[in-house]
């Protein structure tokens, strides 16, 4: 091999050589005497969406009201009449649907067996008992009941009270009062 070979060959070893060392000396491994040092995310492009990994089990089903504690109260606090207010003049024979805004204020869950039951004034067409609307204890429900107004002119009022379901009334009951108009 002629000189200038040997001279090239060595020297593309040395440009080498240097190239590795110089890349080593960019890389500093971590010891436990440096600071903690963030974990850096692996750089995902935009244009690729990240991987997703499969459930490993089925989802569950949409919970529902677990059993009360013997021990749980009932109670049901009026907040607010959402529809019809009272005094409201309403026409002979009138389909009323009457809304009313209450809070689960006991410790006990409504569920299965929580109904309303008519308890006072005139029933108005209302079916008693109807199922009371599932709440947590400490939620808002709303409680919906469709009246058709008595065909005589007057005032007329319908109360209803929450039983759970050993027939208990409790809390406060939610009224229906109006007023119908001569035809």
């Amino acid at each position: 091999m002629s000189n200038v070979h040997q001279h090239h060959g060595k020297f593309g070893i040395l440009a080498l050589l240097a190239a590795v060392i110089l890349l080593a000396a960019c890389v500093r491994p971590s010891t436990s005497k440096d600071p903690v040092q963030p974990t850096a995310q692996p750089y995902i492009p935009v244009t690729l969406a990240a991987p997703t990994l499969a459930p490993t089990s089925t989802p569950e089903p949409t919970p529902t009201l677990e059993a009360n504690d013997p021990d749980c109260i009932d109670n049901l606090t009026y907040v607010d009449d959402l529809t019809i207010q009272d005094g409201t003049t309403v026409a002979p024979g009138e389909t009323l649907d009457k809304r009313w805004q209450v809070k689960n204020s006991g410790t006990c869950h409504w569920g299965e067996g929580y109904e309303i039951r008519f308890t006072g004034g005139v029933e108005m067409g209302a079916a008693s008992p109807q199922s009371l609307f599932p709440a947590r204890a400490g939620s808002e429900a709303t409680i919906q009941i469709f009246f058709t107004a008595p065909t005589d002119p007057g005032e007329y009022r319908s109360a209803w009270s929450a039983y759970n379901p050993d027939g208990i009334p409790f809390g406060e009951p939610v009224y229906i009062y109006i007023v119908v108009e001569a035809p």
